[in-house]
C-alpha cells in the first residue's frame, strides 16, 4: 500500500461507482463470518453486536497492504468484468480509513476505501464513508488480460486506537453488481436490529417505517417479520396491546406475529359481541344473539352458547339462545320461556287460575290468565278490592262483604236479603190472594153452566 492517499473526503460520492442497476451475474464467493475465519489468514478477530444480525469481521489495529486475505485464491478470468461487494462500517469521527480490494497474481487493487486513491485499473477507490454506521458497496472492475487469480483482502489503513473497522458479507461476483445487496432467508443478511431495512437511495440500513402489508407506507417489514416496533425493529407482535395504533389493525396472530383487524377469540371483542370465525379472510366480531333468536353457527352446544348468545344457553331442540321451559336456568335471564325457578333450577311457566274458586287471596303473582269464571268464592274477598268480573250467582262484591245495595241479578235468594227493606219472602208476594182468585174463577164458570141448563 505504498500509493498516496489523499485525506480529503470533501469531493468524495457517497454513493459506490458502480451502482447503476443492472442484472448481477453468479455469485463466486461470499463470506459471512458464520463458520468463523478459517479461509482467511491472520485469524481476523470476529464479534457481534446488536447492530447485525450474527457475526462480523473487526480490524483494530492499523495496517497496510492488507491484514488479513482469502487463503486460497479464487480463479478469475482475464478481461472480465466482475464485482466486489461488502458492508462496512468505521468508527466516527477518529481518522478511520477501512479498506477492502483484491490481489491478483499481476498485482493490487484497492476498490473501496475510506481515502481518494487510484485503483491500479485507471480509476479510483470507491469512497467509504466511516460514520459509525453500517454501509453497504459495491465496485465493478474488468481484470486485465493477465489476470487469473485473485486474493480478497481488507484492513483498516488509519484511524486512532479506539477506532475499529468492521466488514461482513464479503461477496464476489462474476459480471456486473446487484443494485442492491441481498436479503436471502437463512443468510446473514446485514441489515438487522432497530435498522433492518435497506435504503438503496441513501446506501445504509434505516428503520422501519410500518408493518408488513401497510398500504402506501414505504420502508416496511417482510412477511416472515411483519410487526414494526417502536424503536424501528422488525418482528413479531406478542399481544392485542402491541398494535395500539397500528394502520394494519388492533388484533395481533399470535401465529403469524401481525396485526389485524380480524379477531381469533372473544375475548378480543368486547361485551355483548364475539367473534364469528366463519368469514373467509379472518374472525370478526358481531353482536351475542338474544333469547329466542337463532343461535350463531345453528348449532347448539355449552361452548357456542357461551359464545354466541347474550344469556349463554341455548335450547337444543329448537337451536336458538334461551332455555325453553323446563330447560336448565339460573337466573330469569336464561329462560326464552317463563322464569327461572330457584328450587329446580329450570324455566317455569306461571300458573293460570282454572277457575277454581279463591280460598282466600292467590297465593303467588296475579292471575295470568282470564278472571274468575263465575263460580260463587267460597268466601268473602279478603282485600278492598273487587274481583275483575262479578260472580254471576251472588250479589255483587262491593268491597270486603256484600253490602245488600244490589239484588241478585234475577236468580231467587234462599232467604232475605241483608239491607233490601223488605219483611216478607219473595216468594209469598200475593199472599193468599192467588187462593181466593182461583175459588172465584171455579164460582164463575159453575154459574155458567148452571145458565145454559134453565
Amino acid at each position: 500500500m505504498s500509493l498516496l492517499r489523499s485525506r480529503s473526503l470533501a469531493s468524495v460520492a457517497f454513493l459506490a461507482a458502480a451502482l447503476v442497476p443492472s442484472l448481477a451475474s453468479a455469485q463466486i464467493f461470499k463470506e459471512t463470518w458464520e463458520n468463523g475465519g478459517a479461509r482467511w489468514t491472520n485469524n481476523p478477530p470476529l464479534v457481534s453486536d446488536a447492530s447485525a444480525t450474527k457475526t462480523f469481521q473487526r480490524e483494530t489495529v492499523n495496517a497496510g497492504g492488507g491484514r488479513v486475505a482469502t487463503v486460497q485464491p479464487i480463479a478469475v478470468q482475464p478481461s472480465t468484468k466482475y464485482c466486489l461487494a461488502s458492508w462496512i462500517r468505521g468508527t466516527a469521527n477518529a481518522g478511520t480509513s477501512p479498506f477492502i480490494g483484491i490481489q491478483t497474481n499481476a498485482g493490487e487493487h484497492w476498490l473501496l476505501g475510506g481515502t481518494v486513491f487510484t485503483d491500479g485499473y485507471g480509476g479510483q477507490v470507491t469512497p467509504v464513508v466511516s460514520d459509525g454506521a453500517w454501509h453497504w458497496y459495491a465496485r465493478e472492475f474488468t481484470t486485465t488480460a493477465g489476470e487469473t487469480s485473485l486474493q480478497i483482502k481488507d484492513e483498516k489503513y488509519q484511524g486512532s486506537a479506539a477506532a475499529t473497522a468492521d466488514f461482513d458479507d464479503i461477496e464476489l461476483y462474476l459480471g456486473a453488481c446487484p443494485a442492491g445487496p441481498r436479503n436471502v432467508p437463512g443468510e446473514n443478511t446485514f441489515c438487522a436490529g432497530t435498522k433492518p431495512l435497506v435504503d438503496l437511495a441513501a446506501n445504509a440500513c434505516l428503520g422501519c417505517a410500518g408493518d408488513n402489508g401497510q398500504a402506501g407506507q414505504a420502508g416496511t417489514c417482510a412477511a416472515a417479520t411483519p410487526f414494526c416496533a417502536a424503536d424501528g425493529s422488525c418482528g413479531k407482535c406478542a399481544a392485542d396491546a402491541d398494535c395500539a395504533g397500528h394502520a394494519t389493525g388492533k388484533f395481533c396472530s399470535v401465529a403469524s406475529g401481525a396485526c389485524s383487524n380480524y379477531c381469533e377469540k372473544d375475548a378480543q371483542c368486547g361485551a355483548g359481541t364475539y367473534c364469528d370465525l366463519s368469514g373467509v379472510a379472518g374472525g370478526a366480531c358481531l353482536p351475542q344473539a338474544a333469547n329466542g333468536a337463532p343461535i350463531p353457527g345453528n348449532v347448539c352446544t355449552p361452548a357456542a352458547a357461551t359464545s354466541g348468545c347474550l344469556s349463554g344457553v341455548c335450547d337444543l331442540a329448537s337451536k336458538t339462545c334461551g332455555s325453553k321451559a323446563g330447560g336448565p336456568c339460573t337466573t330469569d335471564a336464561q329462560c326464552s320461556e317463563g322464569v327461572c325457578d330457584a328450587a329446580t333450577k329450570v324455566c317455569k311457566l306461571p300458573v293460570v287460575d282454572a277457575g277454581v274458586p279463591d280460598a282466600g287471596n292467590d297465593a303467588g303473582s296475579v292471575d295470568a290468565g282470564p278472571v274468575d269464571s263465575g263460580v260463587k268464592d267460597a268466601s268473602t274477598d279478603a282485600t278492598a278490592a273487587t274481583d275483575a268480573g262479578k260472580d254471576s250467582g251472588s250479589s255483587t262484591d262491593a268491597g270486603n262483604t256484600d253490602a245488600g245495595a244490589t239484588a241478585d241479578a234475577g236468580s231467587p235468594t234462599d232467604g232475605d236479603d241483608a239491607g233490601g227493606g223488605c219483611s216478607c219472602d219473595a216468594a209469598s208476594a200475593g199472599g193468599t190472594g192467588g187462593t181466593g182468585l182461583l175459588v172465584a174463577l171455579t164460582a164463575m164458570i159453575g154459574a155458567r153452566l148452571r145458565r145454559k141448563r134453565a
